[in-house]
């Protein structure tokens, strides 16, 4: 519990100064809007996706590391982007 907290704590403000710096701030409101609209719905289709999983005898564990799998390929999918966007903004500070 004291770590889904300490995410959950640190989630927040790491996403919305993501979401400004990429998009500005005049954004925020709109893109809040899709993240959270994303979420609810994800929510709502994680239990019938895990009882999908379940009956057919898929374990808890096996489940878990394909949900690590997952994470892992969506990091790699991002990297480059960010690592582009990264680049780009340390070009424009520089004189």
């Amino acid at each position: 519990m004291l770590l889904s907290g300490m995410v959950t704590g640190m989630q927040e403000p790491t996403v919305t100064s993501l979401l400004i710096q990429f998009w500005g701030s005049e954004h925020l409101g709109r893109l809040r809007s899709i993240f959270v609209a994303g979420m609810v719905f994800a929510s709502g289709l994680a239990p019938a996706t895990f009882g999908i999983m379940l009956d057919p005898g898929i374990s808890f564990t096996g489940i878990l590391i394909m949900m690590i799998v997952m994470v892992c390929i969506g990091f790699l999918l991002a990297w480059g982007p960010l690592t582009r966007q990264v680049r780009e903004q340390r070009r424009e500070v520089r004189p």
